[in-house]
């Protein structure tokens, strides 16, 4: 064969089996691109789906909280701590004579006293003090229109005459009074303080048993949460849980340079409120 010849015959199978490539070579992509088009919708659902969480991870997120809350200290129970005589700055005292000694002695320049050596807590009712900047008003009258920090109220003595069962809701719906108008307020009940014991020996009405009476009705009103019962026998009784007689003159009350030391122990009885 002539070399011509070869020539053309070697091209013409090189161009077949390129031709023959290339229409094999587009008869797989579009096989390809066909099953491709129908595999991956099924794909994308199945993978799509959501995936259960392992309970390993779970447990670590549920944990999150968890850790977070016990990250936080207990919440234990409120207890006294010692301040400054500015503690009293925005409090209320409300008694009778005893608390009248506090406000003429005890040096509290600041606090608010609604106090008569009269006062009971059936006398809150009508009886009318006036106040600095406010003239004469009434307990309630007072509740509803200054607000208060601390409260203080030490009532009982004058009431012991009275049936025991009225006077204890009196004073639980003074406290739910109390209560109600000034919600943020701490408050503090105070122990009545106790007679000597020549005094409650003596005496049918005014004696310490009656006085204990009085002060352990007081002690039940108290939560421990928003509402404190105090009892400052502690620092006046002598050894026969009796008002000691070297800080008397009259039986009832102690002597006017007492009441500072009065007024420093309420400093070492104080409730400061958690954030």
């Amino acid at each position: 064969m002539r070399r011509k010849d070869t020539f053309f015959l070697s091209l013409f199978i090189v161009s077949f089996l390129i031709s023959a490539v290339v229409m094999a070579g587009d008869y797989l992509s579009k096989n390809l691109e066909k099953n491709m088009d129908s595999y991956l919708p099924q794909f994308i659902v199945e993978n799509t789906e959501p995936v259960e969480q392992s309970s390993e991870r779970l447990e670590v997120e549920e944990n999150i909280g968890t850790e977070e809350l016990l990250e936080q200290p207990e919440r234990g129970p409120l207890e006294f701590e010692t301040v400054e005589k500015d503690y009293f700055d925005d409090a209320l005292f409300v008694g009778d004579s005893r608390t009248v000694g506090i406000m003429e002695y005890g040096g509290l320049e600041n606090a608010a006293f609604f106090a008569d050596s009269g006062m009971s807590v059936y006398g809150l009712e009508f009886k009318k003090i006036s106040m600095p900047d406010m003239g004469r008003v009434t307990f309630e009258q007072l509740l509803e229109q200054k607000k208060f920090g601390k409260i203080y109220v030490m009532l009982g003595l004058n009431e012991l005459g009275y049936r025991f069962d009225a006077t204890e809701q009196k004073y639980k719906d003074t406290v739910a009074k109390i209560r109600e108008l000034q919600e943020d307020a701490i408050i503090y009940l105070g122990a009545n303080m106790h007679v000597t014991e020549e005094q409650s020996g003596k005496d049918a009405i005014y004696n310490n048993t009656k006085v204990n009476q009085m002060n352990d009705m007081i002690s039940g009103l108290a939560d421990g949460e928003t509402i404190f019962y105090i009892d400052v026998n502690e620092l006046f009784d002598d050894e026969t849980g009796s008002l000691s007689a070297q800080y008397s003159s009259d039986a009832f009350h102690v002597l006017g340079k007492y009441y500072v030391e009065w007024v420093d122990w309420l400093c070492t009885k104080a409730i400061i409120p958690l954030e």
